[in-house]
């Protein structure tokens, strides 16, 4: 993400590597992912691309407000 100069390039590393390891990790990594987003505005701006609604409703809320924006959340068909 420190490399991603262009505001795509970030999105396509969160909407990819992030995401990823946030779905199999979140639970493990939500503390340090807060931390890391008060403080490093490039995180929370890639925070704001994931689609992790298969976390649980807690992470998921954690992440949203990390991010600082309403994330996109499953449709309800």
């Amino acid at each position: 993400m420190h490399r991603a100069h262009e505001e795509g390039v970030l999105h396509v590393v969160a909407a990819g590597e992030l995401e990823e390891f946030l779905l199999a990790h979140a639970a493990d990594f939500i503390d340090r992912m807060e931390e890391e987003a008060r403080g490093n505005s490039r995180f929370k701006s890639a925070l704001s691309y994931l689609y992790v609604w298969g976390l649980s409703p807690e992470l998921f809320d954690r992440i949203e407000a990390a991010a600082g924006v309403q994330l996109t959340r499953r449709a309800v068909t």
